[in-house]
């Protein structure tokens, strides 16, 4: 992120938020949307308590940030399909499977000698 941000939403598991009549919370629920309140050289700061710390340049991604609704929406959508998909090309047979190989860019391994 290299402009300053306003806002940013953190995932907060003890945040729960049910349907009626359902045992599972709403997942989009567990996310709270925070003010930007200041910045160090390193990190930007989020209002709460403790003030939360986000790295500006993370080594890898964060999994419990989302910069804008649309990554937010995103995110929201992976947790409710991505284990369907998963499930699905798993189940696939040969000629499929390497057809979604090809369309993601797979390349096999050589052998280990």
């Amino acid at each position: 992120m290299t402009t300053k941000p306003t806002h940013v939403w953190v995932f907060n598991s003890n945040r729960r938020v049910y349907e009626k009549n359902r045992s599972a919370p709403i997942w989009r629920e567990h996310w709270v949307r925070k003010q930007i309140i200041g910045e160090t050289s390193k990190s930007w700061i989020a209002e709460g308590y403790p003030e939360l710390k986000i790295p500006k340049n993370p080594k890898t991604p964060l999994r419990h940030i989302a910069w804008s609704e649309k990554e937010l929406d995103q995110l929201c959508w992976l947790n409710e399909h991505r284990y369907r998909i998963v499930r699905n090309v798993e189940s696939l047979p040969a000629a499929e499977l390497i057809k979604v190989a090809s369309l993601i860019g797979y390349e096999p391994l050589p052998p280990s000698s």
